[in-house]
């Protein structure tokens, strides 16, 4: 509704409440500047998204999920659309760490938003600021039930296509590539 007249029903291809919010977001900037309602509907149709935000491949029984989220917020939105998206399947939450000192301000909150996937693979990780420290995963992997460590070696690939079937959330930094991709590989 726009002022005060239906204008339609629009469709949009991603997944997840921000999305719907960017989405609202663009529909009335369209509108206030005077796009016609055909026009927003295939804009956002056709719209892809950034890469790294909620790209999907399905595999077999699996599906395989890459998103950039770094942060416990970001976590917790890209978990609850996976639940939406994929109800009653197993969640396998894959996070790669990037910084020491957001693990350190928000490892409570990590800790909870983690929880809520059936198990949790955490990637060691080199602090991205350059300084090359190593991040201390500890305080996830001890509180955290169903957790357990992973790099990019055929090992890692190996015990995580065990849990197949289920959704696996590839989250973190872009090093995940290789494991991710190598999940796919491995499941085809």
């Amino acid at each position: 509704v726009y002022n005060n007249k239906e204008v339609g029903t629009f469709t949009i291809n991603r997944t997840g409440r921000h999305m719907i919010y960017n989405a609202l977001a663009s529909i009335g900037i369209g509108l206030l500047i005077g796009l016609e309602y055909e026009s927003i509907n295939a804009g956002l149709a056709e719209y892809q998204g950034a890469r790294r935000r909620f790209d999907v491949v399905e595999v077999n029984d699996s599906v395989i999920i890459d998103d950039y989220a770094h942060h416990p917020t970001e976590i917790l939105v890209t978990l609850e659309a996976a639940y939406k998206k994929y109800p009653n399947q197993k969640m396998i939450a894959v996070y790669h760490p990037d910084r020491i000192t957001r693990l350190d301000t928000f490892e409570k909150e990590f800790i909870e938003v983690l929880r809520l996937a059936d198990q949790v693979a955490i990637g060691s990780a080199v602090d991205s600021d350059g300084f090359s420290k190593v991040i201390n995963t500890n305080a996830l992997l001890s509180n955290i039930d169903r957790s357990f460590v992973v790099d990019d070696k055929l090992e890692s690939v190996e015990q995580l296509a065990y849990l197949a079937p289920a959704v696996f959330i590839f989250m973190g930094t872009k090093e995940m590539h290789t494991l991710k991709q190598g999940l796919i590989d491995y499941l085809s």
